[in-house]
């Protein structure tokens, strides 16, 4: 991608005890991708490429640990929000207090994710239902035949691909959609891409694909402007009127 200036890049937030735990969690993250930065050390941001089937890009992951304060500087750029629960604080009796007050440290954030070092966490499931948050378990419960050691980590790398992040780059942008094949891409990917394709025509996959490139730009001026409950719903449905257009449905 094109000139590289973190500081105007979207923020994934990742909120932990300290900077250990910050540190395991984004290191996880990166595992195995092309980042640039210095993955979390000394307690400064680096950056996450995410590439998948449909695009690229590049989003800033800023540690927030308990007692800190997020940046106003940086608030209005937050895009998504990582909750991380050790093993011991997922067992505590303050789980849910716990977790509910990095979830309020972060006000703003359109992707919220809970991830839970553990195979079962109880006390979060109830509390994250309650707050319509994904709660994903970094660690499966053992079962005979079983051995998908990372698929925690891979449902929290897709929630966050899933996510139409600004300043993405639509892969393909000659509509030589089958000449992005052969670009490697990070874990996550392939489970993304299983699970958002299937057995679909290239024709589907360009049409999909140029829909989804029509999402940020129309998204941020929403975001930026102004209106009326009746003005908002407008352009909401112009948004997804574009989006069906897109895909050769239109609404009409």
């Amino acid at each position: 991608m094109a000139d590289f200036k973190p500081e105007c890049l979207p923020i994934l937030v990742i909120s932990a005890r300290d900077q250990n735990s910050a540190k395991a969690i984004i290191s996880e993250i990166l595992e195995n991708n092309d980042s640039k930065g210095n993955s979390g050390e000394n307690n400064e941001d680096c950056v996450w490429r995410i590439v998948n089937k449909y695009y690229t890009a590049d989003v800033r992951l800023h540690a927030l640990l308990d007692g800190q304060e997020l940046d106003t500087q940086i608030g209005g750029s937050v895009e998504a929000h990582l909750i991380y629960m050790s093993e011991d604080e997922c067992t505590s009796g303050e789980a849910a207090d716990v977790m509910r007050r990095r979830v309020r440290s972060v006000p703003a954030a359109h992707v919220r994710v809970v991830a839970a070092d553990a195979a079962e966490a109880p006390a979060l499931a109830g509390a994250c239902a309650a707050a319509r948050l994904e709660l994903v378990p970094l660690r499966e419960a053992p079962a005979d035949g079983d051995e998908r050691d990372e698929c925690g980590l891979v449902r929290v790398r897709a929630a966050f691909h899933a996510h139409m992040w600004p300043g993405l780059v639509r892969r393909g942008c000659d509509d030589s959609f089958e000449s992005n094949r052969d670009v490697p891409s990070d874990s996550s990917d392939d489970e993304w891409s299983e699970w958002c394709s299937g057995p679909r025509a290239a024709g589907s996959e360009q049409a999909f694909a140029a829909a989804l490139a029509t999402l940020p730009g129309a998204a941020a001026a929403a975001r930026l402007a102004a209106g009326s409950r009746e003005e908002r719903l407008a352009r909401a449905e112009d948004l997804v009127a574009a989006f069906c257009r897109a895909l050769g449905t239109p609404l009409d």
